[in-house]
C-alpha cells in the first residue's frame, strides 16, 4: 500500500505478495497523484515529472525497482494489471507496460491502442483503459474486451455510450461513468 504524505513524499509499506510496496526505491519529491496496482506503483509530482516502482512481474522496470517512464512532463497517471497510461501536459495519452494481458492488440476492441487527440482524464481497468476526450467529454476506451473465462468476445469495455463525462471508475471487466448532468452510466 502506498500513500501520499501531508508533506508531498510517497510513503510505502510492504503488503505480503504485493510488489508494489516491498521496493526500497521510492522517489524522492512532492507528489499530486499517487496510483497503484499489485505489483507497481506511480506517481506524478507537483513539476509534472512521473515516477513508477515495483514491476517485479510486469518486465519494464530497470532491476533496481525504478520503472523507466517515457520522457515528457505530465498531468495525470493510471495504472492496471502491469501496465500503465499517462496524460502528458499536452493531454495526449502514453501508455507503456508488460502488455501481457493484451492491452494493447486485443482483437476484440474497436481500438487497441491509446487514441490519439487531447484528453483532460484517464482511468485504468485490471486489462483495459478509458479516457475523457477535452473538448467534448466523449469516452474513448481500449485494451483488452474479453474476459478469457468467457465465451463473449466483447464485454462493452471498447463501447462506451455517448455523451459528455466528467469521470470514469474502471473495475477488471466493465466501466462506469459520471455523466456531466450527473447520472451514472456503466458499460461491460
Amino acid at each position: 500500500a502506498c500513500g501520499v504524505m501531508d508533506s508531498g513524499t510517497p510513503y510505502c509499506w510492504p503488503d505480503t505478495g504485493s510488489y508494489a510496496g516491498s521496493w526500497g526505491f521510492l522517489p524522492k519529491g512532492s507528489y499530486k497523484k499517487l496510483v497503484v496496482d499489485y505489483d507497481h506503483a506511480c506517481g506524478v509530482t507537483t513539476d509534472g515529472q512521473l515516477h513508477c516502482w515495483g514491476g517485479g512481474n510486469a518486465g519494464y522496470q530497470n532491476g533496481y525497482g525504478k520503472t523507466v517512464v517515457p520522457a515528457g512532463s505530465y498531468q495525470d497517471v493510471a495504472v492496471g494489471q502491469q501496465h500503465t497510461c499517462a496524460l502528458r501536459a499536452d493531454g495526449s495519452i502514453v501508455c507503456f507496460g508488460a502488455g501481457t494481458t493484451k492491452q494493447w492488440n486485443s482483437p476484440h476492441l474497436q481500438q487497441s491502442r491509446p487514441p490519439k487527440g487531447i484528453f483532460s482524464s484517464l482511468a485504468c481497468g485490471s486489462s483495459h483503459c478509458c479516457a475523457i476526450a477535452k473538448s467534448s467529454g466523449a469516452v474513448a476506451c481500449w485494451g483488452q474486451g474479453k474476459k478469457e473465462t468467457t465465451s463473449s468476445d466483447d464485454l462493452g469495455q471498447s463501447l462506451p455510450p455517448s455523451g459528455a463525462f466528467k469521470s470514469l471508475a474502471l473495475a477488471p471487466w466493465y466501466t462506469c461513468g459520471l455523466r456531466v448532468a450527473g447520472e451514472i452510466a456503466c458499460w461491460g
